[in-house]
Protein backbone atom coordinates (compact mmCIF):
# COMPACT_ATOMS: atom_id res chain seq x y z
CA UNK A 1 0.00 0.00 0.00
CA UNK A 2 3.07 2.27 0.10
CA UNK A 3 5.91 2.72 -2.34
CA UNK A 4 8.48 4.30 -0.02
CA UNK A 5 9.35 5.45 3.47
CA UNK A 6 11.17 8.26 5.21
CA UNK A 7 13.29 7.18 8.18
CA UNK A 8 13.39 10.14 10.58
CA UNK A 9 16.31 9.98 13.03
CA UNK A 10 17.00 12.53 15.76
CA UNK A 11 20.48 13.90 15.05
CA UNK A 12 21.16 14.31 18.76
CA UNK A 13 20.00 10.88 19.91
CA UNK A 14 20.94 8.84 16.87
CA UNK A 15 19.24 5.56 15.95
CA UNK A 16 17.32 3.95 18.81
CA UNK A 17 15.68 0.51 19.21
CA UNK A 18 12.50 1.61 17.42
CA UNK A 19 14.63 2.90 14.52
CA UNK A 20 15.88 -0.65 13.90
CA UNK A 21 12.35 -2.06 14.20
CA UNK A 22 10.83 0.42 11.73
CA UNK A 23 13.74 0.06 9.30
CA UNK A 24 13.53 -3.74 9.42
CA UNK A 25 9.80 -3.58 8.61
CA UNK A 26 10.39 -1.22 5.69
CA UNK A 27 13.15 -3.42 4.27
CA UNK A 28 11.00 -6.54 4.74
CA UNK A 29 8.45 -5.01 2.38
CA UNK A 30 11.09 -4.09 -0.19
CA UNK A 31 11.11 -0.37 0.53
CA UNK A 32 14.26 1.75 0.25
CA UNK A 33 13.80 4.40 2.94
CA UNK A 34 15.11 7.93 2.67
CA UNK A 35 17.09 9.09 5.69
CA UNK A 36 16.03 12.38 7.23
CA UNK A 37 18.15 13.70 10.09
CA UNK A 38 15.88 15.69 12.36
CA UNK A 39 16.75 18.41 14.88
CA UNK A 40 20.08 19.33 13.25
CA UNK A 41 19.45 22.94 14.23
CA UNK A 42 19.85 22.26 17.96
CA UNK A 43 22.86 23.91 19.56
CA UNK A 44 24.13 20.59 20.92
CA UNK A 45 24.20 18.96 17.47
CA UNK A 46 27.41 19.49 15.51
CA UNK A 47 28.18 18.58 11.91
CA UNK A 48 30.49 15.89 13.33
CA UNK A 49 27.54 14.47 15.29
CA UNK A 50 25.41 14.46 12.12
CA UNK A 51 28.16 12.52 10.32
CA UNK A 52 28.38 10.08 13.23
CA UNK A 53 24.61 9.50 13.25
CA UNK A 54 24.57 9.03 9.48
CA UNK A 55 27.34 6.43 9.84
CA UNK A 56 25.42 4.62 12.61
CA UNK A 57 22.31 4.51 10.44
CA UNK A 58 24.36 3.27 7.47
CA UNK A 59 25.70 0.45 9.69
CA UNK A 60 22.13 -0.37 10.69
CA UNK A 61 21.09 -0.53 7.02
CA UNK A 62 24.05 -2.83 6.27
CA UNK A 63 23.37 -5.09 9.28
CA UNK A 64 19.76 -5.51 8.13
CA UNK A 65 20.83 -6.45 4.60
CA UNK A 66 19.81 -3.26 2.79
CA UNK A 67 21.16 -3.02 -0.74
CA UNK A 68 20.96 0.75 -1.09
CA UNK A 69 19.75 3.95 0.40
CA UNK A 70 19.43 7.60 -0.46
CA UNK A 71 20.84 10.45 1.54
CA UNK A 72 21.43 14.03 0.74
CA UNK A 73 23.95 16.42 2.20
CA UNK A 74 22.97 18.35 5.26
CA UNK A 75 24.20 21.49 6.89
CA UNK A 76 23.84 23.14 10.25
CA UNK A 77 23.09 26.46 8.56
CA UNK A 78 20.81 25.86 5.57
CA UNK A 79 19.99 28.73 3.27
CA UNK A 80 16.67 30.49 3.85
CA UNK A 81 15.06 28.75 0.86
CA UNK A 82 16.02 25.31 2.24
CA UNK A 83 13.49 25.70 5.07
CA UNK A 84 10.65 25.09 2.62
CA UNK A 85 11.29 21.33 2.43
CA UNK A 86 11.82 21.37 -1.35
CA UNK A 87 14.98 19.22 -1.02
CA UNK A 88 12.99 16.53 0.78
CA UNK A 89 10.18 16.65 -1.77
CA UNK A 90 12.72 16.45 -4.62
CA UNK A 91 14.34 13.40 -2.96
CA UNK A 92 10.92 11.73 -2.64
CA UNK A 93 10.24 12.31 -6.34
CA UNK A 94 13.71 11.02 -7.32
CA UNK A 95 13.85 7.92 -5.10
CA UNK A 96 10.29 6.77 -4.42
CA UNK A 97 8.32 5.39 -7.36
CA UNK A 98 4.81 6.67 -8.00
CA UNK A 99 1.98 4.52 -6.65
CA UNK A 100 0.75 1.59 -8.69
CA UNK A 101 -2.95 2.16 -8.95
CA UNK A 102 -5.93 1.93 -11.19
CA UNK A 103 -8.73 4.45 -11.15
CA UNK A 104 -11.10 1.61 -12.11
CA UNK A 105 -10.20 -0.54 -9.07
CA UNK A 106 -12.26 -0.32 -5.85
CA UNK A 107 -10.99 2.08 -3.20
CA UNK A 108 -8.83 0.39 -0.53
CA UNK A 109 -7.54 1.63 2.79
CA UNK A 110 -5.60 0.11 5.65
CA UNK A 111 -7.64 -0.28 8.80
CA UNK A 112 -8.80 -2.56 11.56
CA UNK A 113 -12.12 -4.30 11.00
CA UNK A 114 -14.55 -4.35 13.92
CA UNK A 115 -15.61 -7.94 13.12
CA UNK A 116 -12.07 -9.27 12.76
CA UNK A 117 -10.97 -11.88 15.26
CA UNK A 118 -7.39 -10.65 15.05
CA UNK A 119 -6.08 -7.25 16.00
CA UNK A 120 -4.01 -6.79 12.85
CA UNK A 121 -4.45 -4.16 10.17
CA UNK A 122 -5.56 -5.54 6.83
CA UNK A 123 -6.48 -3.85 3.56
CA UNK A 124 -10.22 -3.32 3.24
CA UNK A 125 -12.10 -2.77 0.00
CA UNK A 126 -14.95 -0.29 0.08
CA UNK A 127 -17.80 -0.22 -2.36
Amino acid sequence: MVEGAILVVDAGEGPLAHTKFVLAKALKYGLRPLLLLNKVDRSTVTEERCSEVESLVFDLFANLGATGWASSTYTKKPSEDAWNMSDLLDAIIRHIPPPKSSLDAPFQMLGKGSRSSSNTSKPRTLG
